[in-house]
């Protein structure tokens, strides 16, 4: 059995993430769905291609506090 860590994290995030998403930028929930399967890949290899960088873990911890990712996320984490 293979281990798929952005299907994980897909499902981590959830429907309420996505619903809150759509109506923060006035999208269609299918539209973020298809975005954030786009982008996970992509965020995913970004970070593994800078996880010898002490600073990303720090941007990553601080980037839920601040700015649309903070919004997004609000209360979730």
């Amino acid at each position: 059995m293979s281990l798929n860590v952005i299907d994980l994290i897909k499902g981590q995030l959830g429907p309420a993430l996505v619903s809150q998403a759509s109506s923060q930028l006035g999208e269609s929930e299918s539209g973020i769905s298809k975005a954030i399967s786009g982008l996970l890949p992509a965020v995913l290899g970004g970070l593994a291609n800078n996880s010898d960088n002490p600073g990303v873990l720090d941007a990553i911890t601080n980037a839920s506090s601040s700015g649309i990712l903070g919004n997004l996320l609000g209360g979730f984490f």
